[in-house]
């Protein structure tokens, strides 16, 4: 249970990271009961042009989490898939006919997605704390974090404490993770496309394939808007 040590609070459970799963987790653990404590680094999230598309099995685990609801409103149904490889058009795929959810992909701005779950994550009674860089974690009975905030740091603690903060390789490193890395080098970027023809179908996710160099572009259509993501 919960306990008070001086003038420290020990929560049940700290979530580093307040993006789209660190917020998903804090919201779906305070509604069952816990103390939650979100730290997220960034007081507004930025535009990296990534995760602009869920996947079936994805939009299937955010019905399982209760956040569906919350992202669909804000989100364009990709219920088709069509492949291009080479220039030529190979396959149109009917996700809600072939996956096993019988759902498409979502398409949605990755920022505005985490604000929406961020915010539902507070509503639902976890605390969120922004501008919160955690410099170490610390395992043990109970693990501990050190958090700075301006000039301001504290070290807290809780029964559990959840990384959800993407790439951050000094966390990882000090609790002895290793990075692997696969033998194919991968390089992603996208951009934004904006005032496409309208022959543009807002419900298909295109993906184009070049067997030659091996470079792939995703395209994703966004929700009221003829503005479609890249991803090449």
């Amino acid at each position: 249970m919960l306990a008070d040590r001086g003038l420290s609070t020990v929560y049940d459970l700290i979530v580093v990271g307040g993006g789209m799963a660190g917020a998903s987790l804090a919201r779906r653990m305070a509604v069952g009961g816990a103390r939650v404590l979100v730290l997220e680094r960034e007081m507004q999230f930025r535009d990296r042009v990534r995760g602009e598309a869920l996947q079936p099995w994805g939009v299937a685990e955010a019905r399982q989490l209760g956040v569906a609801d919350l992202l669909e409103p804000r989100s364009a149904e990709l219920r088709w898939f069509d492949q291009i490889v080479d220039g030529q058009h190979v396959m149109k795929r009917d996700f809600v006919a072939t996956t096993p959810h019988g759902t498409g992909m979502w398409g949605f701005y990755h920022p505005e997605a985490q604000e929406i779950l961020l915010a539902a994550a507070a509503a639902a009674g976890a605390e969120v704390r922004r501008g919160a860089t955690v410099r170490h974690a610390t395992p043990g009975q109970p693990p501990k974090v050190t958090s700075q905030a301006g000039t301001q740091t504290a070290e807290i603690e809780a029964r559990l404490v959840a990384l959800c903060a993407g790439r951050n390789p000094v966390l990882r490193s000090q609790l002895g993770f290793k990075v692997r890395q696969g033998s194919i080098p991968l390089l992603l970027s996208g951009v934004w496309l904006r005032h496409l023809s309208s022959d543009v179908d807002h419900s298909v996710a295109y993906v184009a394939n070049n067997l030659i160099t091996g470079a792939v572009a995703a395209l994703f259509p966004q929700r009221g808007s003829p503005a479609t993501i890249a991803v090449a």
